[in-house]
């Protein structure tokens, strides 16, 4: 499975869930948990004029862990690798890890797998670590808990909501406004309510023109308040059976939403 947050994504096992996203583009934490003994933790911090990552940075980070693990009576010892792309280090104390600290302009980022119990696998680690992928294309993807869709990079999360079978987030700046929602027992919803019905319930456009389209509709209303784009995609993903869209809300016709960012 992909976890997409911000521009960066990686791959990880399916019992791996978000259990803290917190932050900006610019400055953040992600950590993903397991239903077992290991979760992955990111922070990354952006800067105007990004130099590739210093050891005593990271030193400063260790040291800070040596501290409190000191705290709670536990040993503590840490290794540090110069690699190209930055550093490769690991560390046992109350936890295990192993980690990177690198570059990726403008993000410097902290990339660890972490265990409650013995230390981090070198394989799991690298394989983990491997799939990371940081990148300033056009499209970010956001891709957690069953959502995936690709949509204008920049946006911030102005909302989020996780519940059971529904994930929801809102993204914002100052060209547009844009929705992604992905709805679970999408059968029984179709069964209940016909496509269309739905949607343009769920998304108060009850007179939005609707355009068909293999797998799913677009619904577009008028122009309105300065906006020139007032549209939303949604479509049917039977194999995973759930029912997932864009809404978009611009002042520029450019950003109307396109089929390919349901990925």
């Amino acid at each position: 499975m992909v976890f997409g947050w911000h521009g960066f994504q990686l791959e990880h096992p399916e019992d791996w869930a978000p259990s803290s996203l917190t932050g900006t583009r610019d400055e953040g934490y992600v950590r993903l948990t397991s239903s077992g003994k290991l979760s992955c933790q990111i922070r990354w911090r952006a800067s105007r004029k990004p130099q590739p990552p210093s050891r005593s940075t990271l030193e400063t980070y260790l040291k800070k862990l040596e501290k409190d693990s000191r705290r709670g009576k536990a040993p503590f010892r840490f290794e540090i690798d110069e690699e190209e792309s930055g550093f490769a280090y690991r560390y046992s104390g109350a936890t295990q890890a192993r980690g990177m600290l690198f570059l990726s302009q403008p993000r410097t980022f902290f990339f660890e797998i972490l265990s409650s119990g013995k230390d981090v696998a070198k394989a799991t680690f690298l394989e983990s670590s491997g799939s990371f992928r940081s990148d300033d294309s056009e499209l970010d993807r956001w891709s957690l808990l069953g959502l995936d869709a690709r949509v204008p990079s920049g946006l911030t999360v102005a909302k989020k909501v996780f519940q059971a079978g529904r994930t929801l987030l809102e993204l914002k700046d100052r060209r547009m406004a844009v929705t992604l929602d992905r709805w679970g027992f999408a059968e029984q919803l179709v069964r209940k309510h016909d496509l269309e019905t739905w949607a343009r319930s769920l998304l108060h456009m009850p007179f939005a023109e609707v355009e068909e389209a293999s797998g799913g509709i677009r619904l577009r209303s008028k122009p309105r308040l300065g906006l020139k784009v007032d549209e939303a995609i949604i479509v049917i993903q039977p194999d995973l059976n759930q029912i997932a869209l864009v809404h978009v809300r611009a002042r520029n016709e450019k950003w109307r939403p396109q089929w390919d960012w349901l990925t």
